[in-house]
């Protein structure tokens, strides 16, 4: 396990944790929104899991994220994408030929919004507790929307109230632009997703429920009692962790 700094677009250095082993395969974790490069844990759980098999992986900070460079005020819904595709870029730099993509809530919007035809090496989707619909979504309000645009952005604090977050108004703007569940609806890659049933915010356990159901290659796992980001109950977090490494192998054998 090693600290790199990969390059994005505007000279924005970002912070990932790369443990590389000698395959052709790599996972690449995506965290949400306000969150960072362990998801809570999560990934920290699933990245032990790897490297007992010996299987590649590389978790990161999105800019204006933890570690990585940049303001938040200034994190766009593209900025983000080209995030993703420069830590792609990088995994392929390394001989990565076969890349595993895993979202997690926001982080799974990002990875839907990818372009598949451009990242061939991508051969699976993973969507933990996804956040797919931005036009069902409960973050912002119609007035944020039109504070956004007077002022320039609008202010969120995190559910402990001990942090406020200035979301830009361009980054508002393209969640009215960009619709991540139709592209995967229309993807055809192989994709397990996996959501809590005790989720507060009820629409988006019923978007996973639905837009799974409606995605080609899905296979969907209802997790008793757990919440966002896999909270709640500790037997069934780790329950989840093994369902996602069972369907990362059975990945890499189909290839």
């Amino acid at each position: 396990m090693k600290t790199v700094s990969i390059l994005s677009s505007e000279n924005c250095k970002l912070s990932a944790v790369y443990n590389e082993f000698d395959d052709n395969d790599c996972v690449i974790m995506c965290h949400g929104i306000k969150g960072n490069k362990t998801e809570k844990g999560n990934f920290l759980l699933l990245e032990n899991k790897l490297n007992s098999a010996g299987i590649s992986s590389i978790r990161f900070d999105f800019r204006a994220h933890n570690e990585s460079e940049g303001e938040f005020v200034n994190l766009t819904v593209s900025a983000e994408i080209q995030d993703l595709e420069n830590v792609i870029n990088f995994a392929i730099s390394r001989g990565k030929t076969n890349i595993i993509l895993l979202g997690a809530s926001f982080g799974g919007s990002i990875v839907a919004l990818l372009d598949f035809e451009k990242f061939k090496s991508v051969s699976a989707l993973i969507f933990w507790y996804p956040a797919l619909r931005y036009d069902t979504s409960t973050l912002f309000s119609a007035q944020d929307f039109k504070d956004a645009e007077t002022i320039g952005y609008i202010e969120k604090w995190n559910s402990a109230h001990t942090k406020s977050y200035k979301f830009g108004k361009e980054f508002l703007r393209e969640r009215k632009t960009f619709k991540p569940w139709e592209r995967v609806i229309n993807c055809s890659l192989p994709k397990l997703f996996l959501h809590g049933d005790a989720d507060k915010d009820t629409d988006l356990f019923q978007n996973s429920i639905q837009i799974s159901a409606k995605s080609p290659n899905s296979k969907l796992k209802i997790l008793n009692g757990l919440d966002h980001c896999f909270v709640g109950n500790e037997k069934v977090r780790l329950e989840a962790i093994n369902i996602t490494f069972d369907f990362i192998k059975s990945a890499i054998k189909k290839n």
